[in-house]
């Protein structure tokens, strides 16, 4: 008989293990679509994250070119600034003010908030970072205090005219980064080297051969670079042309970039065309037309017109064109292209088709226009009140000196007289009257030049409007120490002197002379030389400078009749070319009403400034080699350079370098 209970409870242990077996691959089936879910999150996570650090990366990149754009502008640039969009100067990374903060007094900073966005296309992720700046003027070369003094300038050179610096220039300051010119004009060098220049900023073309360097150049004209000459940043108004083998750092530009030769390009950022035939390497091109490139390598092209790659093999590895992509035969050399249509040369792997009317691509130029500021006026009698001696002819032709401000001595007119010391002739006393040989008939006053030496030695001479210096005694100080004004072009030839020298005309200084501005020289020289009277307006005593800003100054040339404008003083302006000879050494800043022109060896430690007030056609030219050196100004604390304001004579131009540092940043 059969158990049928029995078979029952078998059959029901068969079904009990395949629906355990069922369970354990369920679960199994679970576990293994979990865990893979988990690793394609992370995946997904990881993605997400170097993309994010990708776009926080370029967002950073546009913090520090916001930063230095700032620092590119001088104090009247600052102050014109708008709330608003601020040019970058690279794809896909924008900037806008959102407020400006004006210093309350002479310490505080301006403060700028910006905000920088980044937004990669390649990761598909963006950045935006909030940024406060502080803005403050440079203090290496801060103006001068007391009397007359101001903040102005502290750039190195300021040329209103053409500068044509083909004998080179070399800067030195106190181991910082380098100097700042300004040229409202064209900029060119010859075949030699620069040396020291941190900024160039200039209204005009820039042209630069053989080994120069600069690290920061922005024009509103175009800018021309052959044989190895380099920068680290351009942004002009016009186009850019580099051929050669120099290495090169950021372009930005309005007109077309084109660059041939050897040479190598961090990145080109335009609103118009890149034409790239160098065998060098470049990272990131971006153009609001169309890009060719025929040779070397280019990480990644973005253009908004058409892109035409040809020539042997040119390497390419990112290639986006929001129209045409044209490619050469049996080319491989890449890792992604992208672009509306492509030509039947193209390959077919790794291609991606944009639609239609694609508007993705950011191309921007120029970071900033170049603003020339008001050109100073320089005038050499508006100093009238300020010097100590005032040299002039009477109508006899005799030489008349106006002496003011110096202590021991009346104010008033005298003769350079000669006088007989122990059966010896000299000359150089200060004398109201003089008879037809010249010798003093009166009381002398004081001296004009070093007593009791140098027999029959006239260090002022006169002859068909000019002034000539020349003292061969070796007397140090050649002339009473102090501010001379000459009505008329002066020529300093020889002797050394503790003064500061100004010309109603032009001056032609010579080559075995030493002058030194009267901060500059100090207060031992200046204020307690045997035999000279103290000038007040630059002494507190025998021991002190005040110092008075006029004492900065070394060379002034140039006047005019009228100088209730500038307009004004152009229209009657006479003289105002210095001409530095070679072998020139001068302890002061350099100042000329119009150009400025330098040969042989010249050594000016100071700033130099054209004012361009007359005829600028010619231009100033530095044809010789010339070295400004400020590392030794350490060791003159009285003296400065830039700002060489008066209360009766301004020379200041606003177009000091600026100082910009992150106060704090936050991402948003």
């Amino acid at each position: 008989m059969i158990n049928k209970f029995q078979s029952s409870l078998s059959s029901q242990k068969g079904i009990a293990t395949i629906l355990t077996v069922m369970l354990v691959g369920i679960v199994l089936s679970v576990t293994i679509l979990g865990t893979a879910y988990y690793i394609r999150a992370k995946q997904h996570a990881e993605v997400a994250n170097h993309a994010v650090t990708n776009a926080q990366s370029g967002a950073w990149i546009g913090v520090e070119l916001l930063r230095k754009y700032f620092e590119s502008l001088n104090k009247n640039q600052i102050d014109s600034l708008q709330i608003g969009n601020a040019a970058i100067g690279l794809s896909g990374i924008t900037a806008s003010i959102d407020s400006i903060t004006p210093p309350t007094n002479s310490t505080d900073p301006y403060q700028i908030i910006a905000t920088i966005k980044n937004v990669s296309a390649t990761s598909q992720a963006a950045s935006s970072i909030r940024v406060l700046y502080n803005i403050v003027p440079s203090t290496s070369s801060s103006g001068g205090s007391g009397s007359g003094g101001g903040t102005g300038t502290t750039s190195a050179m300021d040329i209103y005219s053409d500068l044509d610096l083909s004998g080179g220039i070399t800067f030195s300051q106190n181991g910082t980064s380098g100097a700042s010119i300004n040229v409202y004009g064209d900029f060119s060098t010859g075949g030699v080297g620069l040396k020291g220049i941190d900024t160039l900023s200039t209204t005009g073309n820039v042209t630069l051969t053989s080994s120069a360097h600069i690290n920061n150049i922005y024009t509103n004209g175009n800018v021309t670079l052959t044989g190895s000459a380099s920068a680290d940043l351009i942004s002009a108004k016009g186009y850019i042309d580099i051929s050669g083998g120099g290495t090169q750092g950021n372009l930005n530009s309005d007109g077309y970039i084109k660059i041939g030769g050897g040479v190598n390009v961090n990145n080109a950022n335009t609103l118009s065309y890149i034409d790239w035939s160098s065998g060098g390497t470049g990272q990131t091109f971006t153009a609001g037309s169309y890009i060719n490139q025929s040779n070397g390598t280019v990480n990644n092209i973005l253009a908004k017109d058409n892109v035409t790659l040809s020539g042997g093999n040119p390497v390419t590895k990112y290639v986006t064109s929001e129209k045409l992509l044209t490619c050469p035969n049996n080319w491989s050399s890449y890792i992604l292209l992208k672009a509306v249509s492509f030509s039947n040369k193209c390959p077919t792997t790794n291609v991606q088709t944009l639609p239609a009317g694609t508007n993705s691509i950011v191309a921007t130029g120029a970071l900033v226009t170049v603003t020339a500021p008001n050109k100073p006026l320089v005038n050499a009698l508006s100093y009238e009140s300020q010097a100590n001696y005032i040299v002039d002819v009477d109508s006899n032709k005799n030489i008349v000196v106006t002496v003011q401000n110096v202590d021991g001595i009346p104010k008033g007119t005298y003769y350079i007289a000669k006088y007989t010391l122990n059966y010896n002739d000299y000359i150089g006393q200060l004398c109201s009257t003089i008879n037809q040989q010249g010798f003093c008939t009166g009381t002398s006053v004081g001296y004009i030049y070093p007593p009791n030496t140098g027999s029959w030695n006239s260090v002022i001479s006169y002859s068909g409007g000019s002034w000539s210096l020349k003292d061969n005694s070796g007397q140090n100080p050649s002339l009473a120490p102090g501010v001379f004004l000459f009505k008329g072009d002066l020529k300093p030839q020889q002797g050394k002197y503790a003064n500061t020298l100004l010309s109603t005309g032009s001056i032609d200084y010579g080559t075995s002379i030493t002058l030194e501005a009267p901060n500059y020289a100090g207060a031992n020289k200046v204020c307690n030389s045997t035999g000279f009277g103290r000038p007040t307006n630059l002494c507190s005593s025998s021991t002190a400078l005040i110092p008075a800003a006029i004492g900065n100054i070394a060379l002034l040339a140039g006047s005019c009749t009228n100088a209730t404008t500038v307009a004004l003083c152009q229209s009657t302006y006479s003289g105002g070319d210095i001409s530095l000879g070679a072998q020139s050494t001068v302890y002061g800043n350099v100042i000329a009403g119009n150009l400025l022109n330098t040969s042989g060896q010249s050594l000016i430690v100071g700033s130099l400034s054209a004012a361009g007030l007359g005829d600028t056609k010619k231009g100033s030219k530095f044809t010789g080699s010339t070295t400004i050196d400020l590392s030794s100004l350490k060791d003159h604390p009285d003296f400065s350079t830039g700002d060489n304001n008066s209360n009766s004579g301004s020379t200041s131009t606003g177009s000091g370098k600026m100082v910009a540092t992150v106060k704090w940043a936050r991402y948003l």
